[in-house]
């Protein structure tokens, strides 16, 4: 009867009630599965995002230091390694569940809306193009891509 099932773990309970015992502990164990997959999964990109805005400077220099035997950012994964830690301790599982969900959602949503925004801007081929014709606008004197330079235009021959 739906009403005797549990809504939070409602195909566990429903093999339960038919007294398929056994799938009720797989399916159990895979949830379980599936919870540590995704926060794995999660957690393992978090420290390259870090150390990759460390190293720009956008947050602290300190979180961009790599551990020198492996090569990855060792700071930046021990302290959100162990924030993640104190957020599982104090957070209830439904809403951490709930914050990866609206998380994964939200980074999707990000990076398919970069995505058509890149997609329709008109086409620019390089940085120069992009930027405004008074910071375009060479100062006298200086060579100009394409164009001969100093020495050329003096007479000095190059190897033709």
């Amino acid at each position: 009867p739906i009403d005797k099932i549990d809504e939070d773990a409602a195909l566990v309970e429903a093999f339960s009630y038919v007294g398929a015992y056994k799938s009720k502990n797989l399916v159990a164990i895979g949830a379980l599965a599936g919870l540590t997959v995704s926060m794995f999964g999660s957690m393992f990109s978090l420290p390259r995002l870090v150390y990759a805005m460390a190293k720009d400077g956008l947050i602290f220099k300190s979180l961009a230091n790599v551990w020198a035997m492996t090569g990855t950012p060792a700071v930046a994964t021990v302290v959100f390694g162990l924030g993640a830690a104190f957020a599982a301790m104090f957070i209830s599982l439904n809403v951490l569940v709930e914050m990866m969900s609206i998380g994964t959602l939200l980074a999707y949503t990000l990076v398919s809306t970069c995505v058509l925004i890149l997609r329709y801007q008109p086409h620019s081929t390089t940085l120069l193009e992009m930027l405004p014709e008074s910071i375009r606008t060479p100062l006298g004197g200086t060579p100009v891509p394409g164009s001969p330079t100093k020495a050329l235009s003096h007479g000095s021959h190059g190897v033709h």
